[in-house]
Order: structure tokens, then C-alpha cells, then sequence
């Protein structure tokens, strides 16, 4: 008998004193902006990897306290604009080269 008292006390005490992580604690510390440092794709059938904007990417992303994100990403490699306004074949390269959300 005393040890079943003991065990039942033991697992009341192990169920009080568990803090269990909630998705607050989770969403609370992830709030912020976030520099992107890579992206890619990899196919699970056959293991290739593809690297849609190129091997270093430029970005952030932006997490709220509200649940809301928000990501900017452009190609690390693209070229810049030869003269001081684009032409349109270079606007067209360039919003190639960009992904947001």
C-alpha cells in the first residue's frame, strides 16, 4: 500500500510541475525579422537539389506577433541595371529574380 501511495503522489507531482510548451511560447519566439540565408528545393524521389534564385540568395522574412509573415527574397548573382534607369528587357530580368509574400 505505502508504495502505491508513493507512486500516485510521485506522478500528481511529475503532472503539477510539467510546464508543457504552448504555441504562444513557440510563436512568441520566433516574432521578429529574419535574414534569409538560402533557398532551395529538393526532390525526395531523387535527392536533386535546385536552387531557384541561385546559391546566395538576398532577403528577409518577418514574423508578427499577430501569426502574420511577410518575406522578401531576391538572386544573390543578378546583374544590375547598366545605366542609371533600367531598360525593359533589364525590369523583366529583374522582377525574374524576385520573389515576395
Amino acid at each position: 500500500m505505502a508504495r502505491f501511495t508513493s507512486f500516485i503522489l510521485a506522478t500528481v507531482l511529475i503532472i503539477a510541475f510539467a510546464i508543457p510548451a504552448t504555441a504562444e511560447d513557440l510563436s512568441s519566439q520566433i516574432v521578429g525579422v529574419w535574414k534569409i540565408v538560402s533557398n532551395y528545393n529538393k526532390e525526395v524521389a531523387t535527392g536533386k537539389t535546385n536552387y531557384p534564385l541561385g546559391q546566395r540568395p538576398a532577403g528577409y522574412v518577418v514574423y508578427t506577433k499577430g501569426g502574420r509573415v511577410i518575406f522578401a527574397i531576391v538572386a544573390g548573382d543578378r546583374a544590375k541595371p547598366a545605366a542609371g534607369s533600367a531598360t525593359d528587357a533589364e525590369r523583366v530580368m529583374l522582377y525574374n529574380t524576385l520573389a515576395s509574400g
